[in-house]
């Protein structure tokens, strides 16, 4: 079992692990966000029957924050961006949308646990968003501070 766990644990540092993260973390935003795109007028309709002003702006937000964060994260350019726009979206998109039922209803009580462990991805992928690169100058205890 050790020698399974120790292979296990080389591959963490592998270079296409980043890519990895990138690709599974991207892909409910690009998927759900091109679906809002091709269903704009369903989506805001209902951010409007949710009492949420200007439906159509916010339907709007939506897309860019989570299609446009989600491609950006998947090519990794300017990923930090990406990331804090994906998690500002996850973190409104919960509040505004999963929190009001949570504890009376089951799929909410999943949706939010869901995002949770989105936004905490999403956290350790902006841990080591440059640190990947050899020779990062920037890197100090597995961060990096450049952008």
């Amino acid at each position: 079992m050790e020698t399974i766990m120790n292979k296990c644990m080389g591959w963490c540092g592998h270079p296409y692990m980043g890519i990895a993260a990138r690709v599974f973390l991207s892909a409910i935003f690009v998927i759900v966000g091109f679906n809002k795109l091709i269903n704009f007028s369903s989506t805001a309709q209902f951010i409007g029957s949710s009492g949420l002003p200007m439906p159509e702006v916010l339907t709007a937000l939506a897309i860019i924050f989570e299609l446009g964060g989600g491609v950006m994260l998947l090519l990794g350019w300017k990923k930090r961006i990406a990331i804090f726009m994906l998690i500002v979206f996850t973190v409104l998109a919960t509040v505004l949308f999963h929190l009001k039922n949570l504890t009376i209803d089951q799929v909410q009580q999943i949706m939010f646990l869901k995002n949770l462990a989105i936004v905490g991805g999403l956290i350790a992928l902006w841990q080591g968003s440059e640190c990947s690169k050899e020779g990062c100058a920037n890197c100090a205890n597995g961060t990096c501070s450049s952008v």
